[in-house]
Order: structure tokens, then C-alpha cells, then sequence
């Protein structure tokens, strides 16, 4: 705690804090117009793709509730996409336990077993989200035919 009372009780530490909290200052009012263009840009166009989505999601819930073999196709694709899923999640947990048995060597092959492992568990979890959306379009769909 003495170390950390000198350190702040410094002038150096003052005279740096100071200085870049100025430097911060001036950094931040002149490039404030352009990062607010670019991040208008970016929340316009988020919006702009979120439309077309739920937009495609209506066409596809309505296709599958007017054709039937469209619906067998849209909950393969659901069952697909969650088995490649829980597969990638498996080889994820699979990576990871080899990765851990690399750890006394870190040498490239832990890095790349790593690497492995967390690609193959976050693209696991999107295609899981991807079924799992896949699925509640079928559910939807088909609450909407009456011969089912």
C-alpha cells in the first residue's frame, strides 16, 4: 500500500496523467465527427440487413406454410443444422481435453489445438442459434396448416 501511496503522490505520475488526459481530450473532439459518420453508417445498415432478415424469415414461414415438401425440407435443414452443431461442440470439448493434455509443452501444436477448439466450439453454437431459429419458423409454419 506504502508503493502505491508513492506512485500516486508522484509528480511524474500526475504530470502523465494529466498530459494524457489532455492528449485524450483533443484525440477525441477532432476525430468526433468522423467516428460519428461511422458509426451512424453502421447502425443504418444493421437495420437495413435486420429488415431483409425478417423479411426472408416471412417469405420462408410462409412458403413452408403453403407447401408441404418445403416444410419437410425447412425442419431437415433444422435437424441438420442442430446435429452439425452438437458435433462441432463435441469435437470442441474433444480439442479442448487434448489441449490440456499439451499444456506441460506449449509448443505450436498446443496453439493450433487451441485455435481448433474454440473455432470448432463458436461455429458449434451459431449452427445450434441457426437451428434453433430454423426450428421455431417450422413450429411457426406449421400452426399454420390445418393437416398437420
Amino acid at each position: 500500500m506504502d508503493r502505491v501511496w508513492q506512485i500516486v503522490s508522484s509528480f511524474e505520475w500526475w504530470f502523465s496523467v494529466v498530459v494524457a488526459g489532455l492528449l485524450l481530450n483533443v484525440l477525441g473532439s477532432y476525430f468526433r465527427g468522423s467516428i460519428d459518420k461511422v458509426m451512424s453508417s453502421a447502425f443504418r445498415n444493421w437495420s437495413e440487413l435486420s429488415e431483409k432478415g425478417r423479411s426472408r424469415r416471412r417469405t420462408r414461414v410462409e412458403r413452408a406454410g403453403q407447401e408441404m415438401a418445403f416444410l419437410v425440407a425447412l425442419s431437415s435443414a433444422s435437424v441438420h443444422t442442430h446435429l452439425r452443431g452438437a458435433v462441432l461442440l463435441l469435437l470442441g470439448v474433444g480439442l479442448t481435453t487434448m489441449t490440456r493434455l499439451t499444456m506441460a509443452d506449449p509448443g505450436p501444436r498446443f496453439f493450433i489445438l487451441a485455435s481448433l477448439a474454440g473455432g470448432a466450439v463458436f461455429v458449434g453454437m451459431l449452427d445450434i442459434a441457426a437451428a434453433i431459429n430454423l426450428y421455431t419458423d417450422v413450429r411457426e409454419a406449421a400452426n399454420v396448416r390445418d393437416d398437420i
